[in-house]
């Protein structure tokens, strides 16, 4: 946001990127475990929607060789303070050195695709793996999915 830190651009914001993320509170919504057996049965669309989101980033941060996922979560976070999932930040590209991605640096700078179609394909990734022991299958999540996939990475 182009103005300082306040209770309104923080509440603009949060709102935001739970919307692009398909959770109305992302303040107050638990995510699942997706770790956890069954973590998917008699909970909200949310709480799937926020535990597959942040599972979608560990798999995509595993999937470009980061050896610790919270350097995607980070870059994500840059991607998304400009409004636009696009590899960009401000207009400049989001460095991933030091993140530890392809192999320890060889990757200069996010994908232009990495918080869209970089996320719904590990989301998909992620739905079909033995680690998702939620109960969940990809068409549980087709929604968000296909809004990762379709949205042009559009944070409003």
């Amino acid at each position: 946001m182009a103005s300082r830190m306040t209770t309104t651009n923080m509440i603009t914001a949060n709102n935001a990127v739970g919307d692009y993320f398909m959770v109305f509170d992302i303040l107050h919504t638990p995510p699942i475990n997706p770790l956890v057996p069954g973590s998917g049965t008699g909970v909200t669309q949310d709480m799937k929607n926020y535990g597959m989101t942040i599972a979608a980033m560990s798999q995509y941060a595993q999937s470009i060789g980061m050896p610790v996922s919270s350097g995607i979560i980070t870059a994500m976070m840059d991607d998304a303070s400009d409004g636009i999932m696009d590899g960009m930040m401000g207009g400049n590209p989001i460095s991933m050195a030091g993140m530890g991605g392809m192999g320890g640096g060889m990757m200069s700078s996010m994908t232009s695709t990495a918080g869209t179609v970089g996320l719904a394909n590990a989301m998909t990734t992620f739905m079909t793996s033995t680690v998702n022991k939620s109960g969940l299958d990809a068409l549980a999540m087709e929604t968000l999915i296909s809004k990762l996939t379709y949205s042009g990475g559009t944070i409003q």
